[in-house]
């Protein structure tokens, strides 16, 4: 009775554990899983090495045009060239020394504002400079730089009774050159020396060049009159 009792109330409803059975056989592999989340950028890693010299480029495209260089040495001098064909004759070379002078002697009456009258030529060289006797005039047929001498003898007038002032000036065409020259004769018969030296630049030619009284009349002895060229106008640059 107390076994069937006992086997009654013994719980079914639990498994009875077994021993430990064998290690079974290896499965099959399961399916792939899915990808895990983006892991953190690690650090860089070592330099490489150096790689190999790489093929020669093409060439490239002219640069632009540079600065002009400094000037550089001067060249050896070069071998004569052939010998030129001759000329044509040239002109006549004109004579180194261009002068004239002419004088009187006698006295003569000067009028207000006349002309110094010269007698007779005396020394004369070259072509520039020529005076017709017994003129006053002077032409000039070449454009240059002259140099006139002026000297004399001056007296007052024969009717004159007291101071007579006497001037004489440089003219080259009408145009007066220079100051000229003067002096004051205080007595009838009182007599002085006049003369200057004066530069006269003629730009064209042929000019006339003369020696004239100022505002009064006197009379005038033993003048000589010399003119000699000094050489061309300067150029103009």
């Amino acid at each position: 009775m107390f076994f069937k009792r006992l086997f009654e109330e013994e719980d079914t409803s639990q498994p009875i554990e077994g021993p430990k059975g064998e290690k079974g056989e290896k499965g099959d592999k399961g399916p792939k899983g899915d990808p895990g989340p983006k892991g953190e950028r690690g650090d860089p890693g070592p330099k490489g090495e150096k790689g190999e010299k790489g093929d020669k480029g093409p060439k490239g495209d002219p640069g632009p045009k540079g600065e002009p260089g400094p000037k550089g040495d001067k060249g050896p001098k070069g071998d004569p060239g052939p010998k030129g064909e001759r000329g044509p004759a040239g002109k006549a070379a004109a004579s180194a020394v261009q002068v004239l002078s002419a004088y009187s002697t006698k006295e003569k009456s000067c009028e207000k504002g006349g002309n110094l009258l010269f007698d007779k030529n005396g020394a004369a060289a070259g072509n520039a400079i020529t005076h017709k006797e017994p003129s006053g005039v002077f032409t000039i047929a070449e454009p240059g730089v002259y140099l006139v001498f002026f000297g004399g003898t001056v007296l007052p007038p024969k009717e004159s009774d007291g101071p007579t002032e006497v001037s004489v000036k440089l003219l080259a065409g009408n145009t007066e050159v220079g100051g000229g020259a003067g002096v004051s004769l205080q007595h009838p018969g009182e007599s002085e020396h006049i003369g200057y030296t004066q530069a006269v630049t003629i730009q064209k030619a042929p000019e006339n060049i003369r020696v004239t009284g100022g505002e009064n009349k006197f009379l005038y002895k033993n003048v000589t009159l010399t003119v000699q060229k000094l050489g061309e106008n300067a150029k103009k640059s």
